[in-house]
């Protein structure tokens, strides 16, 4: 994370980033070959939208696609939710695995952005 993200960083909230791989058949997949409603960077977008209906987040870093295989975001979250959203992002991750069904697989990786 840049020093321009953590001058945008509220006060008493926590930097996550926020990833998304897609395989397909048991190969990493590129933005091509995925369903186009379940490429790695709208379901990015979709989680940010589904926890802005019940958390106040702030965007740091807009999704954007890494590597044509994966999408990443940073995000922030209020210190006292940063746990429960840890819990929705694996709800989230669970509900995609059953909506995509055998075919497709993603991995869904949530950690802390703060810089090292």
């Amino acid at each position: 994370m840049n020093k321009t993200v953590l001058t945008d960083l509220p006060k008493g909230f926590f930097p996550v980033r926020i990833s998304v791989m897609g395989y397909e058949d048991g190969e990493i997949a590129g933005e091509n070959t995925l369903n186009t409603t379940h490429t790695p960077l709208l379901l990015i977008e979709r989680f940010i939208e589904k926890v802005r209906d019940m958390y106040k987040i702030a965007i740091l870093n807009h999704p954007v696609i890494k590597e044509t295989k994966g999408a990443e975001a940073i995000i922030a979250v209020p210190f006292s939710e940063k746990e429960r959203i840890r819990i929705d992002y694996n709800i989230y991750a669970s509900e995609i695995d059953e909506e995509v069904g055998n075919r497709l697989r993603y991995e869904f990786h949530m950690e802390s952005a703060f810089p090292d």
